[in-house]
Parts: structure tokens; sequence; C-alpha cells
């Protein structure tokens, strides 16, 4: 009989720590880019850690602070927010821009599992 590990749920508060999050090649980081401000944002917040601390398999569901780490805006591209960004190995696999399309995507992993 396997055992599913639960996926891992972070709070990123510095680039170092995020870099060393991507070093791990056997995970897919699943990145929830946000602002305590965003409006929005605070909509996904509440699915995306549900999700979070449910599902199970190699996934890291990791809340990013922009304010805190703005220079993550420049290198990943983000204009706006909430945006969900899948990464795998150092490749972007998805990109969810607004609450609708992040809520949704959150929910179809949901449902997958």
């Amino acid at each position: 009989q396997q055992t599913t590990k639960k996926a891992d749920y972070k709070i990123i508060e510095s680039e170092k720590e995020w870099q060393k999050l991507l070093k791990d090649s056997s995970k897919v980081v699943i990145a929830d880019f946000y602002a305590p401000w965003c409006g929005p944002c605070q909509r996904v917040d509440p699915v995306f850690q549900k999700i979070g601390k449910k599902l199970q398999g190699p996934y890291v569901f990791a809340k990013v602070n922009l304010d805190l780490l703005p220079s993550l805006c420049e290198d990943y591209d983000i204009s706006s927010i909430p945006q969900l960004i899948v990464i795998k190995k150092g490749k972007i696999l998805a990109r969810k821009l607004g609450p609708k399309q992040v809520i949704q995507y959150l929910q179809n992993m949901e449902f997958r599992e």
C-alpha cells in the first residue's frame, strides 16, 4: 500500500526562500502572486488555502506577497494580480490571471484528485 504525501503549503517571505523552493525539481510549484491590499486576491485566498492544504501529491502551494518581493514581478512579467503560476523544473506550465480564472483552475485541480 502506497501512501501519498499531502502537498506542502508555504508563505514565501524572501527571494532566497523562493529560489530554494524552485530548486526542488521533484515538486510542482503552484504560486499565488498577490498583495494584501488587493480585493480580488482576497477572494482567491480561501480557495488557495483550502486546496493547498487538502491536495495530495508532489505539489508546493506558495503564497508570494509582491509587496515584499517586488523583483519577482519583473522576473515573472507580472503586471496584474491575482496571478497563479504553475512551475516545474524552472518552466512555467500554466499562468492564470484574475480571480475567476485562478479559482476555476484550483477547483479543477481539486476534482482531478
